[in-house]
């Protein structure tokens, strides 16, 4: 290797002396040439991805009514994740929707929802997804029933037993 400040690269200083007002992104031996374009789309991009950061950090999330909406959608993917965001927060008021995806035609979006359901009132009432279709019908009508009653008192597992 060549002495002390020498650089690996021909034309190219790795201790360059800082006078004045050096910027290292308008130095054609360190920027390797940029343009005041690419400067510019950089700094664009850092931008955006600060901005997509601090909306991160700050919790901004989409508003409860498009959780409602997507707890209804004709995707099941957009179901999910909408299931998945009201358990994560504990929404109340969705319990009736993800009562409703109980009897979903998606396997995985039943699954998912009494994980949701039981995450967010400490119950699943007997519903089970393993069960036949029959006792997951009964299961739901517990909670319909539930529902209906106004929440009044905490949810049981199976008629006449504790909550789980």
């Amino acid at each position: 290797m060549a002495g002390a400040g020498a650089s690996a690269f021909p034309g190219k200083h790795c201790c360059k002396p800082v006078a004045g007002n050096y910027n290292p992104l308008r130095d054609p031996a360190f920027a390797g040439g940029w343009t005041g374009t690419t400067v510019k789309v950089l700094r664009i991009t850092s931008a955006v991805l600060l901005g997509a950061c601090l909306i991160r950090i700050w919790g901004c999330t989409p508003s409860n009514d498009d959780l409602y909406v997507a707890l209804q959608a004709e995707d099941p993917n957009v179901r999910l994740k909408a299931i998945h965001r009201a358990g994560e927060i504990k929404d109340q008021a969705a319990v009736p929707l993800l009562v409703d995806r109980l009897t979903d035609s998606q396997e995985v979006v039943r699954f998912f929802a009494i994980l949701a359901l039981e995450r967010i009132t400490g119950s699943t009432m007997g519903w089970n997804y393993y069960d036949p279709p029959m006792e997951r019908a009964h299961a739901v009508d517990r909670w319909r029933a539930w529902l209906e009653s106004g929440r009044k008192q905490a949810p049981e597992t199976q008629e006449g037993m504790p909550r789980s």
